[in-house]
């Protein structure tokens, strides 16, 4: 007889009652059912911690309102910022004639913005010290229209501290350029003069009017003539007053004038002269 084959286990031998009773009896045992309901809890306690995360990463899901800071003082934007819950940061500031300094321009998010707790706000503020401009040269641009355009342009004011007339140049042409009392030469312009951003210019510019031009008489002329001499001398009529025995202005005499005729008198080209008239030619005409 074959001992081999007696050693062998038959495997289409139904397992023996002893052995599922003895796994069945792990599965129902104390310790495997403390061990499930272990791993339940944990899972639980894993589960619970992973949601409490998660809502503390998102603020509990709530979304705060950012409010409108823009023209705020600095410091009273700070205070609301920080009281409700965000941080700030300032990205930019800019100079601004006619704004005080350290208001709020800009803000990011937008006012209005619903945004989480922490959230950093970003404010664009105007500041106190003005960004140096370099002045435009002259060269080509001696007009004071224009060039005060371009001063505009860069937040320079600029206004006339004299006119004088010239025969030589176009009126309204710079001559002079003074920054603080003190003359700025073309040189310095050329070679990029620069002053603060609202800072003013003076000028001296020509004029058609400038000069002096003498006080002609006219008294014993008649209106039609006293006013074309005035023209000739590059001056204006002013008002012209009648009393009560005029009818016709044009034919009546100058009896006064005003301001009144002496010998080197002069005033500025363009004035004007006040004229009174009297219907009859003053009697002590032919004696001056």
């Amino acid at each position: 007889m074959d001992q081999s084959s007696n050693s062998v286990p038959d495997k289409n031998k139904p397992a023996e009652p002893g052995m599922l009773k003895s796994v069945l009896g792990f599965f129902m045992s104390r310790q495997f059912l403390k061990t499930v309901v272990t791993l339940i809890g944990l899972v639980a306690i894993s589960f619970f911690l992973l949601n409490a995360g998660l809502k503390w990463y998102t603020n509990h899901g709530q979304r705060l309102e950012v409010s409108n800071y823009i023209d705020m003082k600095l410091n009273d934007a700070s205070l609301q910022i920080e009281r409700s819950g965000f941080r700030l940061e300032i990205i930019d500031s800019v100079f601004l004639v006619d704004r005080p300094p350290h208001v709020v321009l800009r803000q990011d998010p937008a006012p209005g913005s619903f945004v989480k707790e922490d959230r950093r706000i970003y404010l664009t503020v105007t500041k106190a010290i003005a960004d140096e401009v370099e002045l435009p040269s002259l060269a080509g641009t001696y007009d004071f229209d224009r060039y005060l355009r371009k001063l505009t342009m860069l937040d320079v004011q600029g206004k006339v501290k004299e006119r004088v007339y010239s025969n030589r140049y176009q009126a309204n042409t710079i001559l002079k350029v003074f920054y603080e009392g003190r003359e700025v030469s073309e040189s310095e312009l050329k070679a990029g003069f620069k002053i603060p951003k609202g800072s003013m210019l003076e000028f001296t510019v020509t004029s058609k009017a400038g000069g002096l031009a003498d006080v002609p008489k006219l008294t014993c002329l008649t209106l039609e003539e006293a006013k074309f001499l005035i023209q000739d001398y590059r001056l204006r009529t002013g008002r012209i007053q009648a009393d009560a025995t005029v009818s016709n202005k044009e034919l009546a005499y100058i009896w006064r004038q005003d301001p009144p005729y002496s010998p080197g008198a002069t005033i500025p080209f363009e004035s004007e002269v006040h004229l009174f008239l009297t219907a009859k030619r003053p009697e002590d005409c032919d004696s001056l």
